[in-house]
């Protein structure tokens, strides 16, 4: 049957475009993904898709059905399938949809392709079904296509004279059915179409729009020159046996999408021509994996009340294996600020039921969960004296007493260290599975990496090994002697100028601090910011060694077993977007979204692409604290911390960031820098001044 809703769009003089929604309206949280049918069906060739809840929990579905199609008129009885792209794409406007992913069934697919190239702004990506790019050529005959204009150009004739009683005939109905679904459905299903083809061409209106759709396919101009200004990614699906466009157009013609950032053809066994009816299944896979995010299964999910959750995470299951991750916090999880309880809440639910264990420490004498029952606080190869002795000062002894535990526990246990200001959005486990705790992965270490490809600035929010890593087991070391200079210190305050470091530029850039009557100019701020990350630079200068007498070539190890992901794009998404203003991303994440009917405003399409970019393409989001608020004064977590409860509002864009990070999974993982061996920061060793 054809769509029940039409909206009105001025292309040709105004049409009138049959379309059909997912739950009736456009949820401005989930991705959008058109749908154009093929010739002479209607959007109920996507049934299967709009019946699949986990599809439709996932993304909004639009069909949209082209001129001479479904419920379409137009004030004109000519047009091209440019003018469908033109039509569709103003649709998507009239119902608020910005920008969409953009699926096609045989012409369809011709369709879709032609509206990524007339807005390639608006199409994030294509997904062409069973489709040619080329135009009904002697070559595409040559390489086993089938031949339209001798199979429908009796039609076309017969249909050009005007007739007020037409009915398409029983052969036209056959054909659809038979080169459409490939032998693949039932004789119901065949009478379905039937009818509706017959519903749709029927009296004189009914003629003249499938003969115009007859000659669209039969003059239809080719795409296969305008391909390489496709800027989209491009996932072709279509079946090697598929009766109208032989597996040899595909092949050839995926390689001519040059710059699409990816381009990729999967040939689906048992495929009809009409391939998101006949294979549902693979079509579904294929629209998740192109959107980038899936919600994950329920019984994936641990979605108990807060109290029992809570409970877990009091009483964690004894230690068994590496699949922990390690928290401290050192007054105790019920101490925490109630932001960072809900960041730990959303680990446990998202990973738990897929055996990871997570483990807030911290040092309260009568807890369990004491750092002391772990580790061996007194042992001084672990920690320094001012560990020991519970003297650490300073601005920021909170900070630097987990700096102290991270390392110990994965050399000692493994897994995962992150702090209680890190949203995980992406995959761990898989990432985890993939690379170190794969025997056969050459990855050892998993990071975020300051400085892009060039830089070797590991973050210390987010480390994962397996036990006794031999990188962070030079690291320890090290950091480790630079607490123990002086006799002992008991805060990093002036360790940037150790001999052990010398070399390494310092952190810090050309920031400032503006206080009150003062100002902290760039090369005091760079001191200052050493010596609050002084664990990062440890690790770098670590990574930046050869030390031949201990068989330790670090830039080589780096180039071959750190996966480290892009810090900006993977943990720090938000603050680059807002330009590290934290006022402005607190101001966008507690925006409501637009209610139903309402446009959306300037400030909440900011606020959406900065959720989509996150969830889409960031690993993780790091909330920051600590020095970095003398530089910029606010950041989203400090106003989180200070408006208790803003980040968990229903409604807002921060409630919908959250639930992102429960909810769903991303279908890739983040590319890893690829990393040379770049020439040695320093040479001879670890300890020793050179």
């Amino acid at each position: 049957m054809s769509a029940k809703t039409t909206i009105k769009v001025p292309h040709l003089g105004g049409i009138s475009v049959g379309y059909r929604l997912s739950n009736n309206s456009v949820d401005a949280t989930k991705p959008t993904i058109v749908l154009i049918n093929s010739m002479c069906t209607t959007s109920s060739l996507y049934n299967e898709q709009f019946n699949s809840k986990s599809l439709t929990d996932a993304v909004n579905l639009l069909a949209i059905e082209p001129l001479g199609h479904g419920a379409t008129t137009s004030a004109t009885e000519h047009f091209t399938y440019w003018d469908t792209a033109t039509m569709a794409l103003q649709a998507m406007e009239a119902l608020g949809v910005e920008k969409a992913f953009a699926l096609g069934t045989s012409q369809g697919g011709w369709m879709v392709v032609r509206m990524a190239l007339l807005a390639p702004e608006k199409i994030l990506g294509l997904l062409p079904l069973g489709t040619s790019m080329d135009y009904e050529s002697a070559s595409s005959r040559e390489k086993g296509c089938w031949d339209p204009k001798t199979n429908l150009l009796p039609f076309y004739l017969k249909w050009s004279v005007p007739n007020p009683d037409f009915v398409v005939d029983a052969v036209w109905c056959g054909m659809v059915g038979s080169l459409g679904f490939s032998g693949t459905v039932g004789p119901e299903t065949l009478a379905f179409w039937d009818e509706t083809v017959r519903e749709v061409y029927s009296g004189e209106e009914g003629r003249k729009r499938l003969r115009m759709a007859v000659i669209c396919l039969l003059e239809r101009d080719g795409l296969l020159l305008r391909l390489r200004d496709v800027k989209c990614p491009v996932y072709w699906l279509h079946g090697p046996e598929d009766p109208v466009f032989s597996k040899t157009i595909p092949e050839e013609q995926i390689k001519l999408f040059t710059s699409s950032p990816e381009a990729t053809l999967t040939l689906v066994e048992g495929a009809g021509h009409y391939l998101n009816a006949t294979s549902p299944k693979e079509t579904e896979e294929a629209i998740l994996k192109m959107v980038g995010l899936h919600s994950i299964p329920s019984h994936l999910l641990d979605l108990r009340p807060d109290s029992e959750v809570d409970h877990d995470l009091l009483h964690p299951k004894p230690l068994s294996d590496e699949k922990n991750v390690w928290f401290f916090w050192h007054s105790g999880y019920t101490q925490m600020h109630p932001y960072t309880q809900r960041n730990i809440r959303a680990w446990h639910r998202r990973f738990s039921k897929q055996g990871w264990t997570i483990r807030v420490l911290n040092r309260l004498p009568s807890s369990p969960l004491n750092v002391a029952n772990f580790l061996d606080i007194s042992d001084p190869d672990t920690f320094p004296r001012a560990f020991v002795e519970g003297t650490i000062g300073g601005d920021y002894a909170p900070q630097h007493t987990s700096d102290l535990v991270r390392w110990p526990l994965l050399l000692k246990y493994g897994g995962v260290y992150a702090d209680v200001g890190l949203m995980q959005i992406g995959d761990l486990d898989r990432m985890w599975r993939e690379t170190v705790g794969n025997p056969a992965s050459p990855f050892e270490v998993l990071s975020y990496n300051m400085g892009g490809v060039e830089g070797r600035g590991l973050t210390n929010y987010f480390l994962a090994c397996l036990p006794n890593n031999p990188l962070f087991e030079r690291c320890h070391k090290l950091f480790q002697a630079l607490w123990a200079e002086d006799g002992g210190k008991t805060s990093t305050d002036g360790m940037h100028s150790s001999p052990l470091l010398k070399g390494l530029p310092m952190m810090g850039g050309s920031f400032t601090i503006e206080e009150e009557d003062k100002k902290i100019g760039p090369e005091e701020v760079s001191k200052m910011l050493t010596d609050y990350i002084i664990q990062g630079q440890a690790m770098t200068m670590v990574i930046g060694l050869v030390d031949d007498e201990d068989g330790w070539n670090g830039p080589k190890y780096v180039a071959e077993h750190v996966y480290a992901i892009d810090y900006m794009v993977g943990s720090q998404l938000i603050n680059e977007i807002t330009g590290w203003d934290g006022r402005k991303a607190f101001d966008l994440m507690s925006l409501s979204l637009p209610k139903e009917g309402e446009t959306e405003s300037a400030e909440q399409k900011q606020a959406r692409e900065i959720v989509e970019a996150c969830l889409g393409k960031s690993f993780g989001f790091k909330l920051a604290h600590g020095l970095i608020l003398r530089v910029f004064k606010e950041t989203l977590g400090s106003l989180w911390r200070k408006h208790e409860g803003s980040d968990d509002i229903p409604g807002t864009y921060a409630h919908w960031f959250r639930h992102g990070t429960t909810y769903w999974n991303q279908d890739r993982l983040p590319p890893r820098l690829e990393f040379e061996v770049i020439e040695p920061f320093k040479r001879g060793p670890l300890l020793r001044e050179v």
